[in-house]
C-alpha cells in the first residue's frame, strides 16, 4: 500500500469508530464529504 492509501484507511477507520467525523476526514484526506460517504460504503 501506498503512504496515501494508508492515510485514508486509518482515517475511514477512525471514522467508523466515531473518533473523528466524516467532514474532518474529508478536509485532513483533501476531498470531500461525499467523496467520504463513497469511500465508507466500499470499505
Amino acid at each position: 500500500m501506498s503512504s496515501k492509501e494508508l492515510a485514508r484507511k486509518t482515517e475511514v477507520e477512525r471514522v467508523i469508530d466515531h473518533r473523528i467525523t466524516q467532514r474532518e476526514a474529508a478536509n485532513k484526506l483533501g476531498v470531500s464529504e461525499r467523496q467520504i460517504m463513497r469511500i465508507l460504503q466500499r470499505y
